[in-house]
């Protein structure tokens, strides 16, 4: 094989830096090749190529040369791809919650060219009209009725104190009409996945005066709901039951892992991107801290996270495990556990766990055994565990 550390793929940006540095281009080239090139990069490439300092005059003339395009229509065209998956895949709370995040990474910039500037104010714009039309739709859709998809739509469209009010008769109503250790963990995610919608640790309350306003994206004044108030909201009604997963399994059942594990920080590491790989796919760094909050779970040290976190992360392994294929890879990870650091005792741990942590309808403890303790199985749980062997490979060869 050749040496493929010789091959590097350079940025756009790289290239544009590059095609700058040559001095082999006349000024007729220059005009006609900036246009290609500016037609080829994104808003968030054009506002890191205005930041960089060297080339300084040829970027500036560059950039200078969006004078020459249709403004509106460039950034239309880059707002549609961006939000494309957005707007069929969000509610419109969670769509404003992502419409709010990427207005404010843009005005993370500080934009230095007078015909990008104009281009950017046109960008946010187009977002702002967005932000507005939404905000109708929703304003319409809660007076309609509140469900927990659109529940933390509330603070978008009250004031703080008026929203914590509608917020809270929401979740008293919504849980008095279910079970609440059941729908409590899905208002507990519906808070995560809704503050990483919008990437800031509070919600702003937009009005028709205001939603152009950067003052949206700043909390100086405490004006805006923040996380721990929302969370303080849904715990403080303890509908959170005492118990927690595994709570009621003999802690005789319950992991050791520096004892009777010979790498278990291997064992921890091949948990995490598990976790990454099949639980957590759109956020690694959530994924990490859940992993860590389930390693703690199964771990007979004494738990250090609050019973709501453990409760959740069991609620999103469950609805992951509903797909079979997935199912079989989890009981294939801690088959892995006792086929490479082979226990009987552990075998029994494993059963022991999986069958407390996972109810019986999705998988029966006689099924549990059987995954564990047999080393011929079928042909999809077989794949499941060829899958789950190549994790241990990959972190034992980043060792």
């Amino acid at each position: 094989m050749g040496n493929t550390n010789a091959f590097l793929l350079q940025s756009n940006i790289d290239q544009v830096l590059m095609y700058l540095n040559s001095n082999s281009f006349d000024e007729f080239e220059f005009h006609q090749c900036s246009v290609s090139i500016l037609s080829q990069l994104s808003l968030q490439e054009l506002l890191e190529l205005d930041s960089i300092t060297i080339h300084r005059d040829k970027i500036q003339n560059l950039l200078n040369q969006l004078v020459r395009f249709n403004h509106h229509g460039m950034a239309a065209s880059w707002f549609e791809q961006r939000t494309l998956d957005a707007r069929i895949a969000l509610n419109n709370t969670h769509l404003i919650f992502y419409l709010l995040r990427i207005k404010n990474d843009i005005l993370d910039y500080v934009v230095n060219n007078t015909n990008l500037q104009k281009l950017v104010d046109t960008y946010k714009e187009i977002i702002d009209g967005s932000i507005i039309n939404r905000l109708t739709v929703l304003r319409k859709e809660l007076n309609d009725n509140v469900d927990l998809k659109n529940a933390f739509g509330l603070f978008l469209i009250y004031p703080k104190q008026e929203a914590i009010n509608a917020f809270s008769a929401f979740i008293t109503k919504y849980l008095n009409c279910n079970d609440p250790n059941e729908y409590a963990m899905d208002l507990l995610e519906q808070l995560e996945s809704s503050f990483r919608k919008i990437g800031m640790g509070f919600i702003p309350h937009i009005t028709a005066d205001n939603y152009r306003n950067a003052s949206l994206f700043n909390n100086f004044h405490s004006n805006f709901v923040v996380y721990k108030e929302v969370e303080a909201i849904i715990n403080k009604r303890d509908f959170l039951a005492q118990k927690y997963p595994l709570s009621d399994l003999d802690s005789r059942f319950l992991l050791d892992f520096d004892r009777e594990f010979s790498d278990p920080e291997l064992v921890k590491s091949v948990i995490r991107s598990f976790f990454t790989k099949y639980f957590y796919t759109e956020d690694r760094v959530s994924a990490e801290r859940y992993a860590n909050v389930f390693i703690a779970n199964i771990s007979i040290l004494p738990l250090t996270f609050e019973k709501h976190l453990l409760n959740n992360v069991r609620s999103t392994i469950l609805k992951r495990i509903a797909n079979k294929e997935i199912l079989y890879r989890f009981v294939s990870l801690f088959y892995e556990f006792q086929a490479t650091d082979s226990s009987e005792n552990k075998k029994g741990k494993f059963i022991e766990i999986l069958s407390a942590y996972i109810p019986s309808d999705i998988l029966t403890k006689s099924s549990i055994n059987n995954y564990i303790r047999r080393e011929n199985v079928g042909k999809s749980l077989n794949d499941a565990r060829i899958d789950v062997q190549k994790l241990f490979i990959q972190k034992t060869d980043s060792q």
